[in-house]
């Protein structure tokens, strides 16, 4: 009887040691493809930011004067 519980006990650890250390479940890959997608994501994002063309570029810098400001065509602005 005892040469059953131990032989079961080892049967069950190694079944729990070889399922724990592989991605077979579908989460685990779900998991996997989330983050590759999301780092290309941010790869590419970082990219079109920083470039040339990109909506953060500055255009000038151009310091105001103190005083009231008048555009052509307004009256009060």
């Amino acid at each position: 009887m005892r040469e059953k519980i131990v032989f079961f006990t080892i049967i069950v650890g190694f079944f729990l040691m070889v399922n724990g250390s592989f991605p077979t479940t579908t989460g685990d890959i779900r998991n996997e493809n989330f983050h590759k997608e999301e780092m290309k994501w941010r790869k590419e994002r970082d990219k079109s930011v920083h470039s040339p063309t990109s909506w953060l570029t500055i255009a000038g810098l151009f310091w105001l004067d103190e005083g009231e400001k008048t555009y052509a065509g307004t009256q009060h602005h």
